[in-house]
């Protein structure tokens, strides 16, 4: 995103749930929980380096709960402790997991993610339905997050962002994908398979720019390369 190009890699024929994936510190590797519902694997837990889910560490998986979290640029954890042996896989990684409950279920929640990065819960109800805010880095806007299912499960999914500050409502309630302020201030957004740049003033924001169209991508069988096959 630093200088709004996107790499295309592979596509999955599955599930990805997104609230329980994370980033490591350097961009460079992704922690993913997936699902196919069928077999032989039914769901797992894997790392990959990015832009390709080809797993360099992988757990297969007979729980609906996974995901994980990069603690620091050389550690990480994963949500469910039945996943605390180390594959094979893992041998050569840079990284170090962090082995025990301690580590898991009140700790690896998708919400930790929004957390570390800004977002604060400002209302839950019953767990799911959630209201979260995050400041704008250095102007007094804000930006609210609305979801009444935040594990993204559901069929019936509903997620709403508004920025706003206390004299202007910049952009009321709308139905993005995915919003966030960016490191250079400016916001970011995600809505009908395209992404968008505004820029932003002490008082006003700029028109969306397009960023990237995937509307029109279709499936196509991407082979790894060969350093996405190795750590």
């Amino acid at each position: 995103m630093e200088n709004d190009t996107f790499e295309r890699g592979q596509w999955f024929k599955g599930r990805v749930y997104e609230r329980e994936c994370d980033l490591s510190f350097d961009g460079k590797y992704l922690i993913y929980f997936a699902a196919t519902n069928r077999p032989p694997l039914y769901r797992w837990l894997a790392i990959s380096k990015l832009p390709y889910f080809t797993a360099l560490a992988f757990w297969p998986s007979g729980s609906i709960v996974g995901g994980g979290l990069f603690i620091s640029a050389d550690t990480f954890a994963l949500r469910n402790a039945i996943y605390s042996a180390k594959p094979p896989g893992m041998i050569g990684s840079p990284f170090r997991m962090l082995e025990g409950r301690e580590h898991s279920d009140e700790v690896m929640d998708g919400r930790a993610v929004m957390r570390r990065s800004g977002w604060t819960i400002l209302n839950e109800i019953e767990d799911e339905e959630l209201l979260m805010q995050k400041p704008h880095p250095t102007l007094p806007f804000r930006l609210q997050l609305f979801t009444n299912d935040f594990s993204g499960r559901g069929s019936k999914t509903v997620l709403r962002y508004r920025a706003f500050s206390e004299d202007n409502e910049i952009f009321p309630w709308q139905r993005w994908s995915w919003a966030d302020w960016d490191v250079s201030g400016d916001l970011l957004y995600a809505t009908d398979g395209k992404i968008f740049r505004s820029a932003m003033t002490q008082s006003t924001i700029g028109p969306g720019v397009e960023l990237a169209d995937f509307c029109h991508d279709t499936f196509s069988e991407v082979r790894p390369p060969t350093e996405a096959l190795k750590w």
